[in-house]
């Protein structure tokens, strides 16, 4: 009768983990949706204020480079205050950004309010990624993430959808009413996120990306950065976010250059992103089977045939269709780069190695439309999504070449 407990406190314990998930979801839900509904309208807004095209454009960056900065500091003091605290601590502060937004005189008032969004914002995927990635049962990390990485596709083009429609029908400031009224509810949402301490799986470790043998001082952000596995880890994140950052930023000037309608270009784009979010569910669980190196490599091949493929064709039925293969090629690279991230940071500091991970996707964030419009502004507007795309296939034999060394 010793052991008679232990099936009970098991069933407890994923009962409460899986509230967690759901929570979590509902936050990612709440706070992504809110954010990208205020994307499409901002620069209008600047604008309207007198900023020039020069000083939009690093509103929008400014917003990326403060993440990339602090991300692991922030990263670090979470694992110093807890996951759940910190997230608490987040999102009771999240409203006063659309607020400020709101009231925003002057175009400085409205740089000022994006880098402190950058602040706030930069808190917020990493803890959440960190906090799964503490949670989820050994061997389903890459179920859960895809899980999450899911519903934030969806929240994304949902709330580029909604910032049209309600900007339409009620004015250039309702996007950011919404964003006010989103960012309230998960204020409200948070509170019923259990602690994560009482959830950890202390089973057997799965196979790491990264085994811990060869970690070094585990701690020490020196040491991760020397290590070729991580670096290839951080490289394969940041790839990934300069070729989704460069495709949705660039592809209306491109597809407008080849004598796509405005309407073709928003099919290709719509049917790019919902193919790739509604992949991530099943590539999830896939990267808990399939070694995640493979499905990076798999993802990078697909990528760059859609691009070359997509660049050397003018016609849009061809183009269309290859919006399925770049996204399959997207979705593989997001699935194993979220699955490896998980599993390394359970290996070290989750909060300061997921606040590390994401400042590569800040860095991609800022750099795939950069790199995109510098090679569109030396007349080679046929291969601007080249050189993004062999970064990408770059990364990813050099991932191969070093688990090979292992």
């Amino acid at each position: 009768m010793r052991g008679s407990g232990a099936p009970l406190v098991a069933d407890r314990r994923r009962g409460r983990r899986n509230q967690a998930v759901a929570v979590v979801m509902a936050l990612g839900f709440l706070v992504v949706m809110g954010s990208d509904a205020v994307g499409p309208v901002l620069g209008l807004d600047a604008r309207s204020m007198g900023a020039t095209a020069t000083q939009i454009g690093l509103m929008f960056a400014s917003l990326y480079a403060v993440r990339f900065v602090i991300g692991p500091t922030v990263g670090r003091l979470s694992d110093r205050v807890g996951l759940r605290r910190m997230l608490a601590i987040n999102l009771v502060a999240g409203p006063l950004i659309p607020l400020a937004y709101l009231i925003a005189p002057t175009f400085g008032w409205l740089l000022a309010v994006q880098i402190l969004n950058g602040v706030v914002s930069s808190a917020f995927s990493p803890i959440v990624m960190g906090y799964l990635g503490t949670i989820a049962e050994r061997g389903k990390e890459g179920a859960v993430s895809g899980l999450y990485n899911t519903s934030v596709w969806i929240a994304s083009s949902l709330g580029v959808l909604a910032s049209g429609v309600i900007a339409t029908r009620f004015g250039l400031h309702a996007p950011f009413v919404l964003f006010l009224v989103l960012s309230l509810a998960g204020t409200g949402v948070v509170f019923l996120l259990p602690d994560e301490s009482g959830m950890r799986d202390d089973s057997r470790p799965a196979r790491a990306a990264v085994p811990e043998r060869r970690l070094g001082q585990v701690g020490t952000l020196r040491t991760w950065l020397r290590n070729p596995e991580i670096g290839v880890l951080l490289a394969a994140n940041f790839a990934y976010y300069v070729n989704t950052a460069a495709l949705f930023t660039f592809f209306p000037l491109f597809g407008v250059a080849r004598g796509y309608s405005l309407a073709e270009v928003g099919l290709f784009l719509s049917l790019l992103g919902a193919t790739a979010s509604l992949l991530q569910l099943f590539l999830g669980r896939l990267s808990d089977r399939v070694q995640t190196g493979w499905l990076l490599l798999a993802g990078a091949v697909l990528l760059s045939i859609g691009i070359g493929v997509l660049l050397l064709e003018s016609s849009f039925a061809i183009a269309l269709p290859l919006a399925c293969v770049i996204a399959v090629g997207l979705a593989l690279m997001q699935a194993s780069v979220t699955k490896a991230g998980v599993v390394t940071g359970r290996r070290l500091d989750m909060g300061a190695f997921m606040g590390l991970f994401y400042s590569s996707q800040a860095l991609g964030k800022m750099s795939g439309p950069v790199l995109s419009g510098l090679i569109s502004s030396g007349g080679s507007s046929s291969l601007v999504f080249a050189p993004a795309a062999a970064l990408a296939l770059s990364v990813s034999i050099a991932g191969t070449f070093v688990r090979g060394r292992r």
